[in-house]
């Protein structure tokens, strides 16, 4: 099965369409039909990465063509809380998170993209290191 496949199963598993998944996480449903239709990696990462953290899967296993749930990393605390209304993710973090998050958020929106995939891979090579 293609990772699209994959993944717009475990959408489908987890809402009743597309469509109530693509209000419930505030992404377009265009955006999200396009990137099941045009593949993954025809997609903005940066969409693809939101899309991921709010299913609460791991992007670098989904371009692996795995669909892996993140656990919740009770060490340091760390819980998204996504807001219904318009799909933002707030972290609610310990102190030392908290202070990257806010070195984060002062950064140019045009950079964000780029600090969202160096979070990804971080957080892979965190996980491979735990392995």
């Amino acid at each position: 099965m293609e990772r699209e496949e994959l993944l717009k199963a475990f959408i489908l598993s987890k809402y009743k369409s597309l469509r109530a998944f693509a209000v419930e996480a505030g992404i377009p449903y265009m955006t999200i039909s396009n990137m099941l239709k045009r593949g993954l990696g025809n997609s903005s990462a940066t969409n693809v990465i939101e899309m991921c953290q709010f299913l609460g899967i791991d992007f670098e296993s989904l371009f692996n063509g795995k669909v892996v749930e993140k656990e919740v990393d009770k060490k340091i605390g760390n819980v998204w809380d996504f807001s219904p209304s318009d799909g933002t993710p707030h972290l609610q973090t310990n102190e030392g998170i908290g202070r990257i998050m806010q070195d984060l958020a002062a950064l140019p929106p045009e950079a964000l993209g780029e600090a969202h995939m160096l979070i990804e891979l971080l957080k892979y090579k965190h996980t491979k290191e735990r392995d």
